[in-house]
Order: C-alpha cells, then sequence, then structure tokens
C-alpha cells in the first residue's frame, strides 16, 4: 500500500468515526430532550391529577361535614324527645299530683304534705340535671351522684347505707339516657327497700367479673321479697316494678337477677365493660 493511500484511508476511518460519534451524541440529546418533555408532562399530568384530587377531597369533606351535622341534629332531637319523656313521667307526673291534692284538698289540706311533694318534684329535676353530667360510664362516678340524693330518704327511715362501690372498668351504654335508666332502677330498688321491706341495712357494691363484665348489686337485710319473685305472685317489687326494672336494664344492654339474700332481697345488674 502506498503512503498516500494509507492516509486517505486513515482520515476516512477518523471521518466516519466522527461522523458516527455525531450522530450518537445528536441521538442522545433527542432523548434527553425527550426525556425532558416527558418528565415536564407527567409533572404536568401529576399537577392536574392533584389538583382533581383536592378538589374531590373538598367535596367529599363537604359532603361529610353535611352529614356530621345531620347526624348531630338526630342526636339533639333524640335527646330533646328523651328529656321531654322523662319530664312529663317524673316531673310532670309529680307536679299533677301535688295540684290534684292542692284542688281537692276542700281546706284540710297539710302544709307538711305539700311541701313533702314539692321536695320529691325538686328531687326529681336535680336527678334529670345529673343525668346530664358527662361521666362517660363511669359506674361509680354514677353511683356516687345518686347516692348524694337517696342517701338522706334512706337515713330518715332509720336504715344504714353499707357502701362497697369500688374502681370499675368503664361500662357501653351509659350515656345520659343510660344513666337516667340506672337512676330509675336503683331508685325504685331503694324505694321499696324503704317502704315495704323493714329492713335496716342495705349493701351496695360492685366488681369487675369475668368476660370483660361489671357487676353491680343492692341487697338489703329485710323481709325479702318471698311470693314477689314467684311468676304470678303479688309482692312489693312483683308485677309492673319488676317489669319497670328489667325493662329499663335491657335499654341498657344489662341484665339483671333478683335473689333471695338469706335475709332480704338482692339484686345484681350485669354490664358490659367497654374496652377502651
Amino acid at each position: 500500500m502506498t503512503p498516500g493511500l494509507g492516509w486517505h484511508i486513515g482520515g476516512y476511518w477518523i471521518l466516519s468515526l466522527g461522523a458516527g460519534l455525531l450522530a450518537l451524541l445528536a441521538v442522545f440529546i433527542w432523548l434527553l430532550l425527550r426525556s425532558n418533555r416527558s418528565v415536564q408532562e407527567v409533572r404536568r399530568l401529576n399537577a392536574t391529577q392533584a389538583g382533581r384530587i383536592a378538589e374531590r377531597e373538598a367535596e367529599l369533606l363537604k359532603v361529610f361535614e353535611k352529614l356530621k351535622a345531620a347526624e348531630q341534629q338526630r342526636l339533639l332531637e333524640a335527646e330533646r324527645r328523651r328529656m321531654m319523656r322523662d319530664m312529663h313521667d317524673g316531673l310532670g307526673s309529680q307536679l299533677v299530683q301535688t295540684l290534684n291534692l292542692v284542688r281537692n284538698s276542700r281546706g284540710e289540706l297539710q302544709s307538711t304534705q305539700v311541701a313533702a311533694m314539692i321536695q320529691q318534684a325538686l328531687e326529681e329535676l336535680r336527678l334529670m340535671l345529673d343525668s346530664l353530667e358527662p361521666m362517660d360510664g363511669d359506674l361509680p362516678a354514677i353511683l356516687g351522684t345518686l347516692r348524694q340524693r337517696v342517701g338522706p330518704s334512706l337515713e330518715a327511715a332509720g336504715i344504714e347505707l353499707d357502701w362497697r362501690v369500688e374502681e370499675t372498668a368503664p361500662i357501653a351504654g351509659l350515656d345520659a339516657r343510660g344513666v337516667m335508666h340506672l337512676f330509675r332502677c336503683v331508685q325504685e330498688i331503694l324505694a321499696n327497700v324503704v317502704k315495704h321491706s323493714r329492713a335496716r341495712h342495705v349493701r351496695v357494691r360492685t366488681w369487675d367479673g369475668e368476660a370483660g363484665c361489671v357487676h353491680l348489686a343492692i341487697e338489703d337485710d329485710g323481709q325479702g321479697a318471698g311470693s314477689a319473685l314467684v311468676p304470678g305472685r303479688s309482692g312489693p317489687l312483683a308485677g309492673r316494678g319488676l317489669n319497670n326494672i328489667r325493662n329499663r336494664a335491657a335499654q341498657i344492654g344489662a341484665t339483671v337477677c333478683f335473689y333471695d339474700a338469706a335475709p332480704g332481697l338482692g339484686v345484681e345488674f350485669s354490664f358490659s365493660a367497654r374496652f377502651q
């Protein structure tokens, strides 16, 4: 090979290599530009999608707020109806009885009678207000509030109160409505003790049981229920009183049983604990 031909071939090879590198560089730059455009397009799509998601979240939040407001209104209406029923059945009934007593007295009314009935009406009102206190299923706190109301009547009747209320797990279902049902149950039991049992002592105790249950027991040392616990028989807690306690206990998801306390009568409530 002649020297001139070698230089010619070498120069051609270098030119070809340079052209190839330029082409490769052009392809690389093209890919880089295309990739940059793709990244920008992805960012644009992401921004658009993020905007749509934000709009959808805002719409869902508005719907949620409306549903929340509607639920709060429903709960308020239900609570208002409950309070109206309680006022009608409790305070209203007590005031009507007092009014009828005054109207039918024919001038023979004793001021002590009126004072006693008005005092009962006031206690009824205080009981309703107590039930509205936020106690969050705290059974000892609920019973402590009730003790302030029923303690004086037990003391006036010469009945000693043996208070063995211990801390327990929180109880499900004891909102304002549930607290009022429990108040009524205990109130009826203790009223029966005062009026009919001839008891000298009443024991109230609470404890945590097995299987996530909380128990409340009320026992007296009186003459007992006797035939009152036999279906179809009469007695101080039979009939309406017994059914009222059972129905109210069912309203708060509790079971209730009556038993011979030997002597006296025992009533035990079992509640479901609220796990935290």
